[in-house]
């Protein structure tokens, strides 16, 4: 099997996923943008409105490297059907937009398990061992800034290490 062959057999990205998750976010924009409509500026005194709405950019701009990608990339494949074997094509674009996706996806993924805390947080347990955190955060802030330190400090150790 060719490349072409290949890449002409494989299913889009979009194949399986993106339907559903298409609608899911259609509905999730709307139904914001509905509450938003509702309560008028009060809307926006609810902290975890910002939440959702970084949330929802952040996918915006993970549909978009998507498409872009597999844009690039259905470029690239008719340029390679159409030139000899020894040729170089240059995948940095559809790489960059890659990257740009998996990251809009990790920090959509942050910010998703962040909102989990305001839905934990009415329960009775929970809803107090937030508060005892939320008192004894600044008190641990220098404490949680060394530790970052270190942390990045080692995450780009073996990010230059082993790649």
């Amino acid at each position: 099997m060719t490349l072409e062959q290949g890449a002409t057999n494989r299913r889009s990205p979009h194949a399986s996923s993106s339907p559903r998750s298409s609608l899911h976010y259609r509905y999730y924009v709307l139904t914001e943008i509905n509450q938003m409509r509702r309560a008028g500026r009060k809307y926006w005194s609810d902290p975890w409105n910002f939440w959702d709405w970084a949330n929802i950019c952040s996918f915006i701009v993970m549909a978009a490297a998507r498409y872009q990608a597999y844009r690039g990339m259905s470029s690239l494949r008719a340029q390679m059907a159409e030139s000899p074997d020894d040729s170089y094509f240059n995948f940095q674009n559809v790489a960059a937009y890659a990257e740009m996706e998996s990251t809009a996806t990790a920090f959509s993924a942050v910010l998703t398990y962040l909102k989990v805390l305001a839905y934990l947080a009415r329960g009775p347990r929970l809803n107090t061992l937030l508060a005892t955190l939320g008192n004894a955060g600044p008190r641990l802030g220098s404490y949680l800034i060394i530790l970052a330190v270190i942390w990045v400090a080692f995450a780009s150790a073996f990010s230059l290490a082993l790649g």
